[in-house]
């Protein structure tokens, strides 16, 4: 009796989990992906992106993290809309299949002359944004090849997935 009112109960809860399951998927739809090629130009959010160039340089050794290799995206931004627009840093992400990283705020701060996130219509910039990938993130098969990896850049990730492939 006992077991059969615990077979119950895991069954109405197995229920209740599949349903929400299917009211999530239907509330919060997959992502359009929309993607372009570096030199390529792409538009979100009333904002115009384009990687202009993608450079990898080794990085530093670290005793914990192990090596490093650095990345930096050339990228062009023009505020294509007719208000200021805030160029929001946290969301752009340089990703793989099984990876994803942002940028080094600390670095991109040095290597960027008289920052200024917000742009007036039609105003452009040109920003260079440098991401940090680290050995200990990757097995070592990975790590030997990590230059062949098929990198992009990630602009937006929902409603629609806005993404610049980099090589």
């Amino acid at each position: 009796m006992k077991r059969n009112k615990i077979i119950i109960v895991i069954v109405i809860l197995s229920l209740i989990w599949i349903m929400g399951c299917i009211y999530t998927n239907i509330k919060f739809p997959k992502a359009n992906i929309r993607e372009c090629n570096i030199n390529e130009t792409i538009e979100n959010e009333g904002l115009s992106f384009t990687a202009i160039d993608f450079i990898a340089t080794e990085g530093e050794e670290d005793s914990t993290l192990g090596r490093s290799k650095s990345y930096k995206v050339e990228l062009k931004i023009k505020n294509t809309s007719s208000d200021v627009r805030k160029i929001d840093l946290i969301k752009f992400r340089l990703t793989r299949l099984d990876y994803s990283n942002g940028p080094r705020l600390e670095v991109f701060l040095d290597i960027n002359d008289d920052v200024d996130t917000r742009l007036e219509p039609n105003e452009e910039v040109t920003l260079y944004l440098p991401f940090t990938v680290h050995e200990c993130s990757f097995t070592k098969q990975q790590w030997e090849k990590i230059d062949e990896s098929n990198w992009k850049l990630l602009l937006n990730l929902y409603p629609d997935k806005v993404r610049i492939n980099l090589n």
